[in-house]
């Protein structure tokens, strides 16, 4: 029995979007080849601030970041937290490394790590804390039956402040969309130039655009915090059960050993 969970989303590992637009400045192809190794996610193993920073400290998520500008920008605000970026596309990882590289003219963030990918591939490896486990040695159990839960307390965190920026996204757009009835309408009665309604039309697009990324975002990060239950994989006894609760666990870690007729699972 293991701490990674059958139906687990993050077992559905798809890159969206393009990989590669035009092609990079030489100076692009430079911070990529020689900054971005040093500041990448490792491709393998638990992401945890300790492991990426060197010390506890609070993550935050940037999923999809574009060309880095607001990932830049928070990381300097909150120098003492750590920034993971993550983005398929080539080109928007070049823009963002130029920031990290040298923000504002202030020299290098040294607190963003950036994944060039996708971000279900670093979501997926972020430990968790197993708050419950209900099931002891000798105990019998079902398969599917919940044995524990686990709680991800820094996806959980994030998950929120996704939903901050849903919700100033919502208000953003519901902004836009009244200011373009109102140029809507004194367009229809000769006030309005066709070009003001147009740019007014390209502003409630973009607001609507924001929403949608910031659930994108929200909803990748709320899909991994929320897998809180580890049920058994089948029926059969327990042979062991010693991770105590409280304990940080990984996907793929064992919590319960559990014996279903000659097989272990």
């Amino acid at each position: 029995m293991t701490a990674h969970k059958a139906g687990d989303p993050t077992t559905l590992n798809r890159l969206y979007g393009r990989s590669k637009g035009k092609k990079l400045r030489v100076a692009q192809q430079e911070l990529l080849d020689n900054l971005l190794p040093q500041i990448a996610v490792p491709d393998e193993g638990p992401v945890t601030a300790e492991r990426l920073f060197g010390a506890d400290r609070p993550l935050h998520f940037e999923i999809g970041f574009g060309g880095g500008e607001h990932l830049a920008y928070r990381a300097d605000m909150l120098p003492d937290h750590g920034f993971i970026g993550c983005e398929p596309f080539e080109n928007g990882v070049a823009q963002a490394l130029t920031h990290v590289d040298n923000y504002n003219g202030m020299g290098p963030l040294a607190n963003v790590r950036i994944h060039m990918g996708d971000a279900l591939e670093v979501l997926a490896r972020i430990p968790g804390i197993l708050t419950t486990l209900t099931v002891r040695e000798g105990d019998m159990v079902a398969k599917g039956q919940v044995i524990g839960r686990i709680v991800d307390s820094q996806l959980g965190y994030q998950a929120g402040a996704f939903g901050a920026q849903v919700a100033a996204a919502q208000a953003q757009a519901a902004q836009a969309q009244g200011e373009l009835s109102r140029v809507r309408f004194l367009y229809q009665n000769g006030v309005y130039a066709k070009a003001r309604l147009e740019q007014a039309e390209a502003a409630a697009a973009a607001a609507n655009a924001q929403i949608r990324a910031a659930q994108a975002q929200q909803s990748a990060v709320g899909a991994v915090a929320g897998q809180g239950a580890v049920t058994a994989p089948a029926s059969g006894r327990v042979l062991r059960a010693d991770v105590p609760a409280g304990s940080p666990v990984a996907p793929g870690m064992a919590i319960a050993v559990i014996t279903a007729g000659p097989t272990i699972v």
